[in-house]
């Protein structure tokens, strides 16, 4: 590829990211290589510690190891501790037509609870296999979603009002796929199953609206499907990141679901560039793994706080965690590399003055 097909492809960030490339080919830059990969975890490594935390997060809500089965974690094992946030909302009853007993926001919740769980292990069995990298960011993408999804339904910055609104919305969206689903069935559409989902939606838009629920209406003040606000995947997506990650990933991991790779995603991950090895395509990804890593173990912290459940080991093990998947990082052992560079330069500078 000559100079100038580079410049035609490549954005001038990605430019100065292939001048990188070209330089870790030289003699030093060989070297430098082999010292970063000498400080970096490996994706085997860092799939460990996803796996470990999806056991210590169902141990903590079931009260049982997690086993790998086809049917995945049952969101009927999670418990609902007395005296926790979770339960006293059921003791209040404040949306008794909606959500009687808080049973619609439990039964969201722990669904989403026991999504979370079985795609950070599947993420992390992915990882220790050293799996291609797209079928990992599709896996992530939902491991994302779910985690985002359950903290913004957990988390203690909601009132009782949001948290059973968001339930809502999101039971009314699986009814409407679900009707979707069956009027574009293949075979013949099942007219008494849309039936039964169009009661349905009809009888939990009903019974919000009894419960003094805002409802959502078209510009005619018509009444529409959900409650408001509104609040998207990509909502809770947003909703549950700290600036400092970025909000990009959720677009990367997105594009790896919908097979429409873009940005350094495709240059580093799908071999657009042939200077970059396997492992430093790894530990590009490494970078947005790690933020659906920290979403999802946020999502569960948050839902353990919510139903009753013990913390401490999840905040432990996350934290014993976290070091290894910044070091794991493209960017981050660089940056370990130039801070140990520094300190020798700092040691021999000292020495020499010594002598």
């Amino acid at each position: 590829m000559s100079d100038g097909e580079i410049g035609d492809e490549l954005t001038p960030e990605l430019q100065e990211v292939l001048k990188t490339m070209l330089y870790w080919r030289t003699p030093e830059g060989q070297r430098a290589q082999r010292r970063m990969e000498e400080i970096r975890p490996q994706w085997d490594e860092l799939g460990g510690t996803l796996v470990a935390h999806a056991n210590l997060a169902h141990i903590a809500l079931t009260d049982r190891e997690l086993k790998a089965s086809a049917a995945g974690t049952d969101p009927s094992m999670i418990l609902v501790r007395p005296g926790s946030s979770a339960w006293r909302e059921a003791d209040n009853n404040a949306f008794a037509l909606v959500n009687p007993d808080n049973a619609l926001v439990l039964d969201v919740l722990c669904s989403l609870v026991a999504g979370a769980i079985d795609h950070l292990f599947a993420v992390g069995v992915l990882m220790m296999t050293f799996a291609p990298i797209r079928p990992t960011f599709s896996s992530a993408r939902v491991l994302f979603e779910a985690g985002a999804r359950t903290h913004t339904l957990a988390g203690d910055h909601l009132d009782t009002r949001l948290r059973v609104t968001r339930a809502a919305n999101f039971r009314l969206e699986d009814l409407h796929q679900r009707k979707t689903d069956l009027t574009h069935a293949l075979e013949r559409t099942d007219v008494d199953g849309i039936t039964e989902l169009e009661q349905e939606m009809d009888r939990l838009t009903t019974l919000g609206d009894a419960d003094d629920l805002a409802p959502q209406t078209s510009k005619k003040g018509e009444r529409q499907t959900y409650f408001l606000p509104l609040h998207s995947a990509e909502d809770a997506a947003n909703e549950s990141l700290l600036p400092a990650f970025g909000r990009d990933t959720w677009r990367t991991l997105s594009s790896a679901v919908h097979l429409q790779e873009r940005g350094a995603y495709q240059s580093f991950a799908l071999n657009k560039i042939a200077v970059v090895n396997d492992r430093i395509r790894r530990a590009y990804a490494v970078g947005e793994l790690r933020t659906a890593f920290f979403v999802s173990s946020q999502g569960l912290r948050s839902a353990c706080e919510y139903l009753g459940a013990d913390t401490a080991t999840l905040l432990v093990h996350f934290h014993q965690s976290w070091p290894l998947w910044e070091r794991g990082s493209m960017s981050e052992a660089g940056a370990d590399l130039n801070r140990a560079a520094l300190a020798q330069q700092d040691s021999a500078h000292s020495e020499g003055l010594g002598s």
